[in-house]
């Protein structure tokens, strides 16, 4: 998918799709319960126009980021809430205690850099964007920003 990006032949096949259902869906995954306790916050579950099967990568690949960075049986919450003209979906998570110790523990051509990097090819095609935030406890949310009408311009 990255070498379509950079050539790019990348598309993507949108239609209306509910918010909520997909990161219901994408939580129930059993490949996320043998080792975390996976939670949905969903604030509002806005229609949006995105390509359902290449968002749900984006999302799955932050979500195994945050098993690789968090402590075996935490808590990681798929998060969904309207932020004016955009949509915000998250994945929280604690950051486990070694990472304040680690130099760089996520470059840009291990697995993590790699999966980040589809995720973002994803999200900007959908005319959204990536940002991460911290807080002082610990706690790690990755986030994609899309328009509420994500994709209608493609």
């Amino acid at each position: 998918m990255l070498a379509r990006a950079h050539s790019q032949t990348f598309q993507l096949h949108q239609r209306l799709i509910e918010l909520a259902p997909l990161l219901e869906r994408i939580a129930r995954e059993r490949v996320w319960s043998f080792r975390h306790d996976v939670q949905t916050d969903v604030a509002a579950s806005p229609a949006l126009h995105a390509d359902q099967e290449r968002l749900a990568l984006a999302i799955r690949n932050l979500m195994y980021e945050a098993t690789r960075l968090s402590p075996a049986d935490s808590r990681l919450t798929l998060v969904a809430r309207p932020e004016g003209d955009r949509v915000a979906v998250g994945v929280r998570y604690h950051a486990a205690p070694w990472l304040a110790h680690a130099d760089g523990p996520d470059g840009d051509y291990d697995d993590l850099g790699i999966g980040r990097s589809v995720a973002e090819t994803i999200v900007e095609g959908h005319g959204g964007s990536l940002s991460k935030e911290e807080d002082g406890d610990g706690e790690t949310t990755r986030w994609i920003h899309l328009p509420a009408d994500a994709g209608a311009r493609a």
